[in-house]
C-alpha cells in the first residue's frame, strides 16, 4: 500500500471522528459517542487508521480496504457498540442493516478490541494481494474468522 493510500485511509478515519462529534447530545447519543471515541482513539492509536478506510452507516462503525465509501457486497469489518460497554464485532460482505454476517461476536469493550484486530487481519488477506504489514500483525490468538474469497 502506498503512502498516498496511507493519507486517504487516515482521512477517513478524519472523517468519522468529525461525524461522530456532530451527533446529538442527548441520553441516546451521548454514551454511544463516548464509546464510538474510545473504540476508534484505541485503534487509532495503534495504527490501523493508516491501512484500513472508516466510515460509518447510522450507529455502526464499517472498516474496509477499500479506496471508496458506499460498500456494497465487498468484504468489511462492522463494529456495533452497545450502551452496556459491549461491542458486536462482524465479519461479512453486507451492511448488517440488511442481512445477517457471516462472522459475529458480542464481547467487553477489551475483546471485542483484540477480535476487532484479528478480524481485519483476515479482512487484509482476503481483499489484499500484499502481505500483511508487520505492524498490523498482533500476538498470535486462538480464534480467527474465517477467510473469505476476495471479489477479484
Amino acid at each position: 500500500m502506498d503512502s498516498a493510500q496511507q493519507l486517504r485511509n487516515a482521512a477517513s478515519w478524519e472523517d468519522l471522528v468529525a461525524l461522530i462529534r456532530e451527533y446529538p447530545d442527548n441520553d441516546d447519543w451521548t454514551p454511544w459517542k463516548g464509546l464510538a471515541m474510545q473504540f476508534i482513539q484505541k485503534a487509532m492509536d495503534s495504527g490501523l487508521n493508516k491501512y484500513f478506510r472508516a466510515g460509518q452507516s447510522m450507529s455502526h462503525l464499517v472498516f474496509s480496504t477499500l479506496d471508496r465509501h458506499r460498500l456494497r457486497d465487498e468484504p468489511r469489518v462492522t463494529i456495533t457498540l452497545r450502551p452496556d460497554s459491549e461491542i458486536q464485532v462482524a465479519y461479512g460482505n453486507s451492511n448488517r442493516w440488511f442481512a445477517s454476517p457471516e462472522l459475529e461476536y458480542t464481547l467487553s469493550l477489551e475483546e471485542g478490541f483484540s477480535t476487532f484486530r484479528r478480524f481485519l487481519n483476515q479482512l487484509w488477506t482476503a481483499t489484499m494481494s500484499e502481505p500483511i504489514p508487520e505492524e498490523l500483525r498482533g500476538p498470535i490468538n486462538p480464534l480467527s474468522a474465517p477467510v473469505l474469497p476476495s471479489s477479484s
